[in-house]
């Protein structure tokens, strides 16, 4: 028997079909339309960078978008997620694996602006994992790697307790850093500092339309921003 599991989020019906695997998001609202068309486009790029991908699971991916409704039908992925609100010491494999899988399928030249890049936005199992949930993506070539420094930011704001990061999530904020900055020095990419980062985000703020102020990445307060400030200068 089909089991459905309904959900209303940002004025989307958002539904999980088990007997087909597959997730059915839509809405009549305008800018939920515009989501989950992006979300359809940013599905679309992405399985056309998995060749491996079983394609009876591409083949799922379909939509129905006009001016006043859309639905899209998303095939529900092998694996698990992963809790986002983990200290970065907990995470920073599924971190490490996150952003491996970024730069297999993003190329400086050839990339889609995911705009919510977490942790939570990945199903992992032990071959590989998938991003999901692309419904803020766009294509913007100033946007690329910034993905990859919004989920570096954001698993360290689940790490602060009291404006303090303790050894063990420094230890694994150095890890991971030192992984971005080799990587932004390969492709000769400039790595935005923190307060660079928000800065973009604030002059590009209509991308994520109403969802736009709770990206964790603009909720640290003065005495993290400080912090994080002079880990980067010092690493």
């Amino acid at each position: 028997m089909s089991r459905l599991r309904y959900y209303n989020i940002n004025k989307t019906i958002i539904y999980y079909n088990s007997d087909k695997e597959m997730y059915i998001k839509s809405s009549y609202d305008k800018n939920p339309i515009i989501s989950l068309s992006n979300e359809y486009e940013g599905f679309k790029w992405y399985f056309s960078k998995k060749p491996s991908l079983d394609k009876s699971l591409v083949s799922k991916l379909k939509k129905r978008i006009d001016n006043n409704f859309a639905k899209i039908e998303i095939p529900s992925l092998p694996g698990n997620s992963v809790n986002a609100y983990n200290p970065i010491f907990v995470n920073e494999k599924y971190v490490m694996l996150a952003i491996n899988e970024y730069l297999n399928v993003s190329e400086k030249n050839d990339f889609r602006f995911h705009g919510d890049f977490s942790v939570g936005n990945v199903i992992y199992n032990k071959k590989e994992c998938y991003i999901i949930d692309w419904e803020n993506s766009v294509i913007d070539q100033q946007f690329w790697g910034v993905d990859i420094l919004n989920i570096f930011f954001e698993s360290i704001f689940f790490s602060f307790d009291k404006d303090i990061l303790s050894k063990r999530n420094i230890q694994s904020a150095t890890n991971i850093y030192k992984r971005i900055i080799k990587i932004f020095k390969e492709k000769e990419a400039k790595l935005l500092t923190i307060y660079e980062l928000i800065e973009l985000y604030n002059s590009n703020s209509l991308i994520w339309g109403d969802t736009f102020s709770k990206l964790p990445v603009l909720k640290f307060n003065k005495e993290q921003l400080e912090i994080i400030d002079s880990f980067q200068k010092n690493n």
